[in-house]
Parts: structure tokens; C-alpha cells; sequence
């Protein structure tokens, strides 16, 4: 059964259900900001212009509020069972993924906007078909996604500097200054010692191959470094 809101002169249908394209465009605003509700409330709806919307959070907040609280009731967040297979695609083995693979789906996890490519991506599916799939039924495939990605950060602590952060934070490799994708694309080059002609060969191989690869190299640099400060100390004390 669908309910309607009356905002301004136009009538707005709420959903029975969210999509996932839906939840993508509402998923990169702050559920935890206020100045955020307007344009969450405009992509929930299909409003284009979230001017009105700001202006009846301004001049009636209680209104407001609880138009926001009748958009969001057809937003249902609660845990359901994994799905290996949706509608025949089904979900990759994320154990057996390449390293390219990986890199994929990190540089799109790295931004709440893009969860409908990242579960595309996941499925193997079309863009504009997963963008139909109800929240409710590719949430789980997102959610086991984004825990057994941090599993994986978390493995590899020492490779990726990484600490227990809280849900929600981003885990994305690199320096800051960095993009992820830009910060990927350098690790990939340091597999290839910088040979450009090696980089498809890197991208095809095992992710935990390349991981254990990289997590080697950086304990060779690191001993090298103590090896040569011990040098330096050496000659100073001479």
C-alpha cells in the first residue's frame, strides 16, 4: 500500500520498498546530520530541487521532521539472509578473487554513493538491474562484503598500517592525498618494479598472492633500513 505527502502544491508517493539505486543516491548523505535531511528527503522522493524542502525544515521543524519520519518508515534497514544467487546471478567467491578484482571492489566500497556498482560488481550483474533489486534483499550481500573486507585489512595489518576503526570509517589504502584508485595504482607499479608491461600479469594474480608479495617486501625494506641505521650508529661511535 503506498502513502502519499503533500509538500507544497505537489502530492509524492512513498514506496512500499526502497531499491538499491534509491538507497545509493539516499546513502551518500549523513542520516546523523540535519542539514543533510533536505537533500536525502529530495533523493527518497525523486525531487530534484530540495529548495522547498529546506525551507519547510526552516520554517517548521516539526513538519518537517515528521514528513522525513513518514519517508523513511518504507526504509527497512532490519538483517536478512544472504543470497548467493539473485534473480541467476550469482555472488563471486571473494576468496578467489584476483588482485584486480579487489582493487575494483575497494576503490568503490570507498564511497557510500557507488553501493549500488559495488553490489552490481559482486553479482556480476547489470548496473540498471541492480539498481531494481530491493535494499532489503541486497543489503546482506553488502554488509557480508564490507566485514570480510575488513577481515582481510585486518590480516594484513602490519602491509596496510591498518588499526580497528569504527563501522562506517573509511579503511582505503594509501596516503590521504590520494584518491584509493591513484593509491592502488601505485602499489600495482611497486609489483611491477615500475614496469608498465607487467601490470596486466600483476592485476590477474591472487589477491592474497600479491598481498603476501607486497607484506615480504616491506619486511625486506624494513630490516634493510635497521640494518643500515645500525651502519650509521656504528660509524658515529667510531
Amino acid at each position: 500500500m503506498k502513502f502519499g505527502l503533500k509538500i507544497g502544491d505537489q502530492e509524492y508517493s512513498i514506496p512500499d520498498y526502497y531499491t538499491l539505486g534509491q538507497w545509493a543516491k539516499m546513502n551518500q548523505w549523513d542520516m546523523r546530520d540535519p542539514n543533510d535531511w533536505p537533500f536525502l528527503m529530495a533523493d527518497a522522493l525523486g525531487i530534484g530541487n530540495p529548495a522547498p524542502l529546506m525551507q519547510m525544515k526552516i520554517e517548521d521543524e516539526i513538519k518537517f521532521n515528521f514528513a522525513l519520519s513518514i519517508v523513511l518508515s518504507a526504509l527497512d534497514l532490519k538483517p536478512k539472509d544472504l543470497e548467493p544467487e539473485i534473480d541467476g546471478y550469482k555472488m563471486m567467491k571473494l576468496d578467489e578473487i584476483t588482485l584486480g578484482t579487489w582493487v575494483d571492489l575497494d576503490v568503490l566500497a570507498s564511497e557510500n554513493k557507488n553501493q549500488d556498482k559495488l553490489f552490481a560488481k559482486l553479482y556480476d550483474m547489470p548496473l540498471e538491474t541492480a539498481k531494481e533489486i530491493p535494499i532489503t534483499r541486497a543489503l546482506p550481500a553488502l554488509k557480508m562484503y564490507s566485514d570480510w573486507r575488513r577481515s582481510i585489512y585486518r590480516s594484513y595489518s602490519a602491509l596496510f598500517d591498518y588499526k580497528d576503526i569504527n563501522e562506517g570509517e573509511d579503511l582505503s589504502l594509501g596516503n590521504k592525498s590520494m584518491t584509493p584508485a591513484h593509491a592502488w595504482y601505485e602499489t600495482i607499479m611497486v609489483l611491477c618494479s615500475g614496469n608498465f608491461r607487467d601490470l596486466e600479469y600483476a592485476i590477474q594474480r591472487p589477491f592474497k598472492e600479491a598481498f603476501n608479495y607486497l607484506a615480504w617486501k616491506k619486511t625486506k625494506m624494513l630490516e634493510e633500513q635497521m640494518e643500515l641505521n645500525k651502519q650509521k650508529q656504528k660509524m658515529k661511535i667510531k
